[in-house]
């Protein structure tokens, strides 16, 4: 009589731990292979959202989240044929923030042109 020298569950365990091996190796290998993107984004200030276990990267620039359809045009960037001068034609406005304790004003500055 033969007796599996294995159970089920250790099967398991081994199959789990080599998952978790080949998943790290895979990591290990997009964080060398995107170093210098990442550190590009970090610098910049942007998300970085590893994808397909590290073998890709989406970044993301948060300053996407203060822009707003411009309610001049719906968006579209031009209204009666012309481009719209409430967004400059790019159909986006970024989002007035509150006015400050200080009394400042909200502002219009488009946050994805360069800092000055």
């Amino acid at each position: 009589m033969l007796i599996k020298s294995t159970s089920p569950t250790s099967g398991n365990k081994v199959r789990n731990r080599l998952v978790r091996w080949g998943r790290r190796r895979l990591e290990a290998a997009g964080n060398r292979l995107f170093a210098t993107d990442d550190l590009t984004a970090l610098e910049r200030g942007w998300q970085i959202i590893p994808q397909r276990c590290g073998l890709s990267r989406q970044y993301r620039d948060p300053r996407f989240d203060s822009l707003i359809r411009c309610p001049d045009c719906n968006g579209n960037g031009a209204t009666d044929g012309w481009p719209c001068p409430g967004c400059r034609g790019t159909g986006r406005q970024t989002q007035r923030a509150p006015a400050t304790a200080g009394g400042g004003e909200g502002h219009d500055q488009d946050p994805l042109a360069p800092a000055k």
